[in-house]
């Protein structure tokens, strides 16, 4: 690789960096976590470069590459269940990569969903901090909740849905 494909890279990336680190965090809802897959995303960007066609969109290229990433980080840490379902997050990525080029539209996305999360009642609130802030399996909250292990499996679900109809909603109006 010659200097000045190297710092085409390097210029396009670090335009883009932010761009896709949001979209990473759409699937990843744990920022640091997030932000480790951006890294491994990078390495990866970087070994492919050479293959990249200048004429396609980089973000939309890069955002393609770091998906397949956090399906496998997904695959990998299946039995800890720390991300929403594959089907789900498809859902999530296919939308986020077709909005990918359009920022606005991923700001609407953001605010859609902040404003989606404070509609929902204080119970569900503490149960998605439990689990994506705090990074609590489903078992260790029905612990702390007195509850079984298949009704927080059931009540993350029923959030999920609620936020994915709400800001779907949102977006549309």
């Amino acid at each position: 690789m010659d200097a000045s494909s190297a710092e085409e890279f390097v210029r396009l990336f670090s335009k883009s960096q932010h761009r896709i680190l949001g979209f990473i965090h759409t699937l990843v809802p744990n920022l640091p976590e997030a932000e480790d897959v951006l890294q491994e995303t990078s390495v990866i960007l970087w070994k492919k470069w050479p293959e990249f066609q200048r004429d396609r969109d980089f973000v939309k290229w890069a955002c393609g590459i770091a998906r397949f990433e956090v399906f496998r980080i997904l695959r990998q840490n299946k039995r800890n269940a720390l991300y929403l379902s594959e089907s789900v997050l498809n859902q999530i990525a296919d939308i986020a990569l077709n909005d990918a080029k359009d920022s606005r539209r991923y700001e609407e996305c953001g605010t859609a969903l902040t404003m989606c999360l404070q509609e929902l009642p204080d119970s569900d609130k503490q149960i998605l901090d439990l689990r994506y802030q705090h990074n609590k399996t489903v078992k260790q909250i029905a612990i702390e909740s007195n509850r079984p292990k298949s009704t927080i499996h059931d009540l993350l679900g029923k959030i999920r849905s609620r936020l994915l109809r709400c800001v779907r909603r949102r977006i549309s109006a």
